[in-house]
């Protein structure tokens, strides 16, 4: 996965031609950098013009759930020239209504729980290393898929 944005919060076209090339043959994903873009649409048209495989995204909100509209929109305008995955927040309660809501075929998903459940009571987040995948989690995850 990879992704850049210029300061003004559009996909950086020279950086990613320069990456692209850097890492082909290997499939490119534009990471949710695309979440922090300022027109989710021409940012969407200029990934395909660079010939994105994948774009991940929670379509410009926290999680996948609530950006289930801009995503819909998102894979309707593809028109199969890439794959949209949703990603953030996904779980085996949420899964089943997003796959249906914006169409999508992939989802990104960590499946994760707190590493301490007993220190997880704040709002501080100390990135991964505070969480670790759930083989419950995952399993759940799947089993809403099936």
């Amino acid at each position: 996965m990879l992704g850049a944005l210029t300061h003004d919060g559009d996909v950086d076209v020279r950086a990613m031609k320069r990456l692209i090339q850097a890492s082909r043959p290997l499939q490119i994903t534009f990471h949710r950098a695309f979440d922090m873009t300022r027109d989710p649409l021409q940012a969407l048209d200029a990934i395909i013009g660079l010939g994105a495989d994948r774009l991940l995204t929670s379509g410009q909100r926290t999680t996948a759930e609530e950006g289930m509209q801009l995503t819909k929109q998102l894979v309707d305008r593809t028109d199969n020239r890439l794959t949209v995955m949703a990603g953030a927040g996904i779980n085996g309660s949420n899964v089943r209504q997003i796959l249906e809501a914006t169409q999508v075929r992939e989802v990104h998903a960590s499946g994760s729980v707190p590493r301490n459940p007993a220190l997880a009571t704040g709002e501080v987040r100390f990135g991964d290393r505070s969480r670790v995948t759930s083989v419950q989690r995952v399993r759940e995850l799947i089993a809403a898929m099936s």
